[in-house]
């Protein structure tokens, strides 16, 4: 609700209160309204690719090894990777709208929205998730890699023994 002919501009629960309501107080006010929703939308997709690589953290922390599949590891980190991409992607959506650089009383009704909507916190607390599915997605394929090398030692420790023991046979045998 916008009321109008107030004695001060604030920005409540329920209402924004406005002297006067002009095209520019509309695109500050939509602008980060608008803002605000992209932000929730980033925050639901960092929240479901945190509940895909759950059960692979879990998996870590209680067997201490990766269990699910190569492929579903990759499938996750590369949702991840897509969150990622989309999220950073709309970071230049949360910067200041010109509006408020031309007028100082709309810089003031920006920052109020701003601050009303916990702007500057939720996207400092996304950014923060972000950087963990970062770490996490580094740390999987690192893991990953491991995984692999050690069954190819093993594989080559595996020919070296069949080799061996060819050998051997053939010497025994010959």
């Amino acid at each position: 609700l916008i009321l109008l002919d107030q004695p001060e501009e604030r920005v409540g629960f329920r209402e924004i209160r406005l002297g006067a309501l002009s095209l520019e107080h509309m695109k500050v006010i939509s602008g980060t309204l608008g803002q605000s929703v992209a932000l929730k939308h980033s925050e639901l997709s960092v929240a479901q690719a945190l509940k895909s690589t759950a059960p692979i953290v879990q998996a870590l922390e209680t067997r201490g090894a990766l269990v699910p599949a190569a492929t579903t590891i990759v499938k996750t980190v590369g949702f991840t990777l897509s969150v990622r991409e989309a999220i950073l992607a709309r970071l230049s959506l949360f910067d200041d709208p010109a509006e408020a650089w031309r007028s100082e009383r709309l810089a003031r009704l920006h920052a109020l929205l701003y601050e009303h909507f916990d702007i500057k916190k939720r996207l400092s607390t996304l950014e923060k998730k972000i950087a963990f599915l970062s770490d996490l997605n580094l740390t999987l394929m690192n893991l990953l890699q491991t995984r692999t090398s050690h069954r190819l030692e093993w594989i080559v420790i595996l020919l070296i023994v069949i080799e061996v023991l060819f050998s051997i046979y053939h010497f025994f045998a010959g």
